[in-house]
């Protein structure tokens, strides 16, 4: 299998050694010891989590085997390969506002959570909001999928747990596994991104990431885009991973990211001593060039990225 990395080595070695044991020190305190940034300055992992920058069909008809194929009957087939949402509309609890191929969408309303909402129809939440009864999103309340938030009711998309079984993958071009790392990254407002501080970037709004980092600038809110772009992706379902840290001041709200489009937010807030995490977005059908977008905008909380790998899935 061959492999396409955008990775310096000393960052390869740091997210192997960070994986292996969960923590970046030696004595595996990595909260509070001294580390040394880029440009030789000794700055604590503590600062960069302090809490000031804690979150507030056919033209003519197809060709078959018995002649060609009618409109009525091309139709037919599209909607055979509907998606089937049919077991959410069955649960009286359930509101069904919106449907689509791969996608069915809507709001609980009964404190169930959109993982067991979207069971309900075979598939899994891919992005949460907040919702209320009668379809009502609230777009701008970004929630994480497994939040045990205590709400009655949200709004919940719902996508396949997997792959498409239809993404067929060229023989001659197969899949392999592909990382960008943060320094090969675009960022906009990238005067809120402490980004050489340490092997993950990450937004903030202190001034105390200045000295490790010339271009963090910071305005105080804490918002930006960090945009991995991946070129000439061949055809084939790939699981996407996020390498980032987990600290107990990250954004409550979790981090939004899009893959192709598709949003999922992940939960990055945990023990400081939890150290370097992969966690999975999802398993997509992706081709060609591939944007991975982590979409910080959306509230002022402090999000994190070091690497994001495509793997190639069946």
């Amino acid at each position: 299998m061959k492999t396409q990395k955008v990775l310096p080595i000393g960052l390869t070695i740091l997210a192997l050694t960070a994986c292996g044991n969960g923590v970046i020190n030696g004595d595996g305190n990595d909260a509070t010891d001294g580390t040394v940034a880029q440009d030789g300055a000794m700055m604590s992992d503590a600062a960069s989590e302090s809490p000031s920058d804690a979150a507030p069909g056919g033209d003519a008809g197809v060709q078959s085997d018995a002649g060609v194929q009618s409109d009525a009957e091309v139709q037919s087939d599209a909607e055979v390969a509907q998606t089937d949402c049919s077991g959410i509309t069955a649960n009286s609890s359930y509101e069904l506002c919106a449907e689509g191929t791969d996608r069915c969408a809507g709001v609980f309303t009964d404190g169930s959570g959109c993982v067991a909402f979207c069971a309900a129809a075979g598939m899994v939440c891919v992005a949460r909001y907040g919702g209320e009864p009668g379809c009502q999103q609230e777009p701008t309340v970004v929630l994480g999928c497994y939040d045990n938030n205590g709400h009655t009711s949200d709004w919940c998309e719902c996508g396949p747990s997997g792959g498409s079984p239809t993404c067929e993958m060229d023989p001659a071009d197969p899949p392999y596994q592909m990382e960008i790392d943060k320094n090969s990254a675009t960022y906009t407002e990238r005067h809120n991104w402490a980004v050489t501080c340490y092997e993950y970037a990450y937004t903030a709004g202190s001034t105390d990431h200045m000295t490790c980092d010339s271009t963090y600038q910071p305005d105080g809110y804490r918002t930006g885009t960090a945009t991995f772009s991946f070129t000439n992706v061949p055809r084939g379902n790939y699981q996407v991973t996020i390498y980032s840290r987990h600290t107990e001041n990250r954004n409550s709200a979790g981090a939004l990211f899009y893959v192709d489009g598709h949003p999922n937010v992940i939960n990055q807030v945990g023990p400081n001593s939890t150290g370097m995490v992969w966690d999975i977005h999802g398993t997509y059908c992706l081709e060609g060039n591939i944007d991975v977008v982590l979409d910080s905008t959306v509230n002022s909380g402090s999000d994190a990225v070091a690497i994001v790998r495509l793997t190639p899935s069946p």
